[in-house]
């Protein structure tokens, strides 16, 4: 799979999947640290013939679960507004 690629990683029955597709469906999907055209947003499903061999490779134990570049990014909802924030490549130097 290319390296610039977001790839989110869900499964059926999943609610907090369900939230992130619907926050993709209605624009509501905000993605920072890296730069990403939404046609480079990968949706894989546990229940696809990638998904099942794609999370084992990359050691993912829960979804959703978002990567860029095999890196795990930090997938944020916010329940009040229903938006879905992706921090991806950001790394805290907060030194506080």
């Amino acid at each position: 799979m290319p390296d610039n690629k977001l790839q989110i990683f869900t499964a059926p029955g999943c609610g907090g999947c369900k939230e992130v597709k619907d926050a993709m469906d209605s624009g509501q999907l905000e993605v920072t640290g890296v730069d990403v055209k939404p046609e480079d947003i990968e949706v894989i499903d546990l229940s696809s013939d990638e998904g099942y061999p794609a999370m084992d490779r990359l050691g993912i134990s829960n979804v959703p679960a978002a990567y860029y570049g095999g890196e795990k990014c930090e997938l944020l909802v916010d329940d009040e507004t229903k938006r879905v924030t992706v921090k991806c490549g950001e790394t805290n130097t907060d030194a506080s």
